[in-house]
C-alpha cells in the first residue's frame, strides 16, 4: 500500500505534537529528530522512493537512509519506541482515520464516532444476512 510521504509525515507530527515545520526544520533536539526519523522509517515503508521521503522531510536520500536505520535500532530497543511505530503504522493504514484527517480537529471525533456506528450497523446486517442463509442452508441439508 502506498501512501504520499508528506501524508506520513503529517500523522507523525500531529502524533508528537509537533508543526510539520518542525520536523523539516534544522532543529536536532531529541524528541524532534526521534520524530523526524521516525517519519523517515514510515515514509520509506509507503512511499514509492526514498527520494520522495527525502523531498517530503526537506532531507537527501542518504540521510533518509540513516534515519531509517535509527528508527529501526530505537525501536528493536525501546519498547516506546516500538509502541508508537505500531500506533503510526495503523494510522497510516486506518482509512477512517485518514477520512477524519480531512475535517478540522474538532470535528474529528465526530467523524470517527460515524464510521464506527456506521460499522457496526453494516456488521449487524452482514450477520443477519449470514444467519439466514446458514438456517435455509441447513434445512436444504435436512
Amino acid at each position: 500500500m502506498r501512501r504520499d510521504p508528506s501524508e506520513v509525515l503529517q500523522i507523525v507530527a500531529k502524533y508528537y505534537g509537533f508543526p510539520i515545520s518542525a520536523l523539516k526544520g534544522p532543529r536536532r533536539t531529541g524528541r524532534i529528530v526521534e520524530a523526524r526519523q521516525m517519519a523517515m522509517l514510515l515514509g520509506c515503508s509507503y512511499a514509492e522512493r526514498i527520494t520522495d521521503v527525502g523531498r517530503a522531510i526537506g532531507r537527501d536520500r542518504n540521510t533518509v537512509l540513516h534515519g531509517h536505520k535509527q528508527a529501526s535500532i530505537r525501536i528493536e530497543r525501546d519498547i516506546r519506541a516500538k509502541r508508537d511505530f505500531e500506533f503510526l503504522k495503523e494510522q497510516i493504514e486506518d482509512p477512517a482515520h485518514r477520512l477524519a484527517d480531512q475535517f478540522p480537529a474538532e470535528q474529528q471525533a465526530a467523524v470517527l464516532a460515524l464510521v464506527a456506528e456506521g460499522a457496526a450497523k453494516g456488521a449487524a446486517v452482514m450477520a443477519e444476512h449470514v444467519s439466514s442463509n446458514l438456517l435455509k442452508l441447513i434445512g436444504d441439508l435436512k
